[in-house]
């Protein structure tokens, strides 16, 4: 048993640095909430800005859950029907999915978040 999960700690912190790459994805520059008055009046935001935010948080949050399942999926078979193994590797997983889904609607939230300033006045 304790071999099982020794070969799971580079695992688990797999996970936890996924985790952290994922939560810093919601903070990146594509979904910058400040934009440049003179860049969004000559074009280049223009048709963008919310929109691209929400595909890039749907892009992260769908490539973090795949990377997850992944993981769990090799957990589990590294369990090899060990109880405790599988019910710690549930909690687990369970906890990295609704982190997951935390980070998605954060990010979702900047999102909304941009563009909404007065300009100054």
């Amino acid at each position: 048993m304790a071999f099982v999960f020794r070969s799971m700690r580079p695992r688990f912190a797999l996970a936890a640095l996924l985790l952290s790459l994922f939560a810093l994805a919601g903070a990146d520059s594509q979904c910058s909430k400040v934009a440049d008055p003179v860049e969004a009046e000559s074009g280049p935001l223009l048709g963008g800005g919310r929109s691209d935010c929400m595909k890039a948080c749907t892009r992260a949050a769908n490539e973090a859950r795949a990377i997850e399942r992944e993981l769990h999926r090799d957990n589990v078979r590294a369990c090899r029907g060990n109880p405790p193994c599988l019910q710690e590797e549930a909690a687990r997983h369970s906890a990295a999915m609704q982190q997951i889904a935390r980070d998605f609607q954060e990010c979702k939230e900047d999102c909304h978040n941009q563009g909404g300033g007065g300009g100054g006045q």
